[in-house]
């Protein structure tokens, strides 16, 4: 049955390739699997599909990560203290929005609300009384938004076509095999990375532990593998179809309600995302399109993703976003232990 199901996603793909949508291998993988789930397909992709397509996209993005860049880290204080003006005022607006028109709760309303960091949040609202199924949908509305708007939007940002696949996500000309060496080297430091990702207890380790095992690797300058244009393809087809999953299991009519609910807080996310975004272009000299990825409020592979498809300097966007991990895992127990008593 699982087989099935990919083949939903494959098929959504090339429906949407055919039709010239953005990123068809990520967008139509992800409506397809969703359809199915809201006609109540009860079968999951198998489970080994995330986590090799975000090991595979750690490595990518960890080839980004050089010397140059780290030179560049000292002008990013001020959009990442930007990242923390935006992540506060989002989730206080949402959190209003879901008390006052979804009813919900503060608690589960304030869950709902919080911009990332969505492993760290439903793992915690159980632990505070929030309505874990309500937070569920309105994080995954909130990614499956980032994931549908944010490359039309982008698409407006960036008029050159991105290395590798070009905005349709067609894969670019074939390359050679990489040299047994440097794949070797490359595994290492990707399997390394994970392992003491894992041991540090990094938010998603099997992600983030190759950006940085193989980013190590490349500032001591050894030689790394160059990664196929169609690696990406794999990504985004892997994770569409995951991201999909996410919703079998639960009815369309239970759905419906949230997710319209899901999808007005994503707009007035993604209004004030822009509004940053401007800010911050203007009074720094960072790409408008990274700053916007680096600013919108996905979920951090999904956004990783949107960056290295679309080639929009994923060594800033991932460190934007780990700091907005690290900063909402920090501060939401005290925030939910307030709103507790």
């Amino acid at each position: 049955m699982t087989a099935i199901t990919l083949l939903f996603a494959a098929t959504g793909a090339m429906v949407f390739m055919l039709l010239g949508v953005p990123l068809p291998w990520l967008l139509g993988s992800l409506t397809a699997v969703l359809l199915a789930a809201a006609l109540g397909w009860p079968h999951m992709p198998p489970a080994w599909l995330k986590p090799v397509a975000l090991a595979l996209l750690g490595v990518h993005v960890g080839t980004a990560i050089d010397a140059e860049l780290l030179a560049e880290a000292r002008r990013w204080p001020l959009t990442l203290a930007g990242m923390l003006l935006l992540v506060a005022v989002t989730t206080f607006i949402n959190t209003l929005y879901f008390q006052r028109r979804a009813g919900l709760d503060r608690r589960t309303a304030m869950f709902a609300a919080v911009p990332g960091a969505q492993s760290v949040v439903l793992l915690t609202c159980d632990e505070y009384g929030a309505d874990r199924r309500q937070v569920l949908l309105g994080q995954i509305s909130r990614i499956v938004a980032v994931i549908y708007l944010v490359p039309l939007l982008l698409i407006q940002f960036i008029p050159r076509e991105p290395d590798g696949a070009d905005a349709a996500g067609h894969p670019g000309p074939a390359v050679a095999l990489p040299e047994p060496m440097a794949l070797a080297i490359t595994l290492l430091a990707g399997v390394t990375g994970w392992w003491l990702a894992r041991r540090l207890r990094l938010p998603l380790p099997v992600l983030v532990g190759p950006i940085f095992g193989v980013g190590m690797v490349q500032l001591l300058q050894l030689p790394i593998m160059d990664m196929p244009p169609g690696s990406l393809l794999v990504v985004q087809f892997c994770l569409g179809t995951a991201l999909g999953a996410y919703f079998v299991g639960i009815s369309l009519r239970e759905t419906r309600a949230m997710l319209g609910h899901g999808l007005v807080a994503m707009l007035i996310t993604l209004m004030l995302a822009v509004a940053m975004t401007l800010l911050m272009a203007a009074i720094t000299r960072h790409d408008t399109a990274a700053l916007f990825l680096a600013f919108v409020p996905g979920g951090l592979s999904e956004v990783v993703l949107l960056a290295a498809s679309l080639d929009v300097d994923p060594a800033f966007v991932v460190f934007h976003h780990l700091f907005r991990f690290i900063a909402i895992a920090s501060l939401l127990p005290w925030l939910a232990t307030r709103l507790a008593r």
